[in-house]
């Protein structure tokens, strides 16, 4: 038998059961099963009206320069690998420019994301990396570009090619994109006013390695975040040392 003829026979016989609770509702009067019929119809045509409204978010956050914070933490498949402090430096559509900071405010990492490449230093190896979009492809399931890098981050509609839902304001809860390689999940909550409209304060963002897998690749998880837009210049300098090595 096929897996997935399987996993349909599995699923049907775990929810047999529930079959059997529809026999007392034909043995009620006609007016009242009349009144669940109706029950019904208006529940589904009201999910069908907030689906379509799902397909039409709020506006992207109008801004220039904005600052972000947040509790970071980091899981490589089901292990943690500890938590920290992250500072992010946003220049809309030109570049993302972040900081991680751990106990006692060692810097455990500095990144800039622009529309070209990726630069990541390493202070306590002294290394670095740079990485193309097409590199990024090539290691992480997902289309990346920088605009998928920002649309994340800022909890904004992804390219086209995603999924996602939303609250009754319009923000984005939960996106996802599926490629032949994996998914990307990225989950949006606890929203705080920001200027005229809501940013989040707890984001998870998840990587899965295969269509059908359910264990993640890596997991990051941004809490307590803070976020602030600036009317000026929030410039983010990143030059690698000259006696960095590149990363191996």
């Amino acid at each position: 038998m096929p897996d997935w003829a399987q996993r349909c026979g599995e699923h049907w016989r775990l929810h047999d059961h529930e079959r059997g609770r529809i026999k007392p509702l034909l043995m009620m009067p006609h007016a009242f099963r009349k009144f669940v019929a109706s029950l019904m119809i208006m529940t589904c045509c009201q999910g069908c009206l907030l689906q379509r409204k799902a397909t039409r978010p709020a506006a992207a956050l109008n801004f220039e320069y904005l600052t972000l914070s947040a509790a970071v933490c980091y899981a490589c498949g089901n292990q943690s690998q500890g938590a920290a402090r992250i500072h992010f430096r946003i220049h809309h559509n030109h570049y993302i420019g972040f900081t991680v900071v751990g106990p006692m405010g060692m810097q455990l990492l500095r990144g800039k994301a622009t529309p070209t490449h990726v630069t990541l230093l390493y202070p306590l190896q002294q290394t670095y990396a740079v990485y193309t979009y097409e590199q990024l492809a090539n290691q992480w399931p997902g289309p990346w570009s920088y605009a998928t890098l920002q649309a994340w981050l800022l909890g904004e509609v992804l390219p086209e090619g995603s999924h996602w839902m939303q609250t009754r304001s319009g923000k984005v809860t939960e996106q996802r994109i599926r490629t032949p390689r994996g998914r990307l999940v990225a989950h949006y909550g606890r929203f705080r006013p920001l200027m005229d409209s809501l940013f989040w304060s707890k984001a998870t963002f998840v990587v899965y390695e295969g269509i059908y897998m359910h264990h993640p690749l890596a997991t990051l998880t941004l809490t307590q975040a803070k976020a602030q837009i600036k009317p000026q210049s929030v410039s983010f300098d990143l030059e690698i040392p000259p006696h960095y090595v590149p990363q191996q």
